[in-house]
């Protein structure tokens, strides 16, 4: 996980240019230098075809439980989910929240 950004901060390794929200043993809550809110896992698997649907539900669900959390849930944003396959070691998925 030392080839991405988002995963260093994930794992520990790197402080956000925000703030950091949540980190246990699984995933990381943060903002970026935009704002925004990115949810990481803190150990990757490989994201394939099969595993996508389980892997961006409990992304979501982290999320979700955040933005009710913090005041946020009925903000408008815009919510992506990025499959980072392009310059890592292992394919795996990122979740961003950007609040309107």
């Amino acid at each position: 996980m030392t080839d991405c950004v988002f995963c260093r901060i994930a794992s520990g390794n790197e402080e956000p240019t925000g703030k950091l929200w949540y980190r246990n043993g699984e995933v990381a809550v943060f903002t970026n230098k935009a704002g925004d809110i990115v949810v990481v896992p803190t150990q990757h698997e490989p994201t394939t075809l099969v595993s996508l649907a389980w892997q961006a539900e409990a992304l979501f669900r982290v999320l979700h439980k955040t933005l009710i959390n913090r005041g946020l849930a009925d903000r408008p944003m815009e919510i992506e989910a990025h499959l980072n396959g392009y310059h890592v070691s292992v394919p795996h998925l990122h979740v961003v929240a950007r609040l309107k």
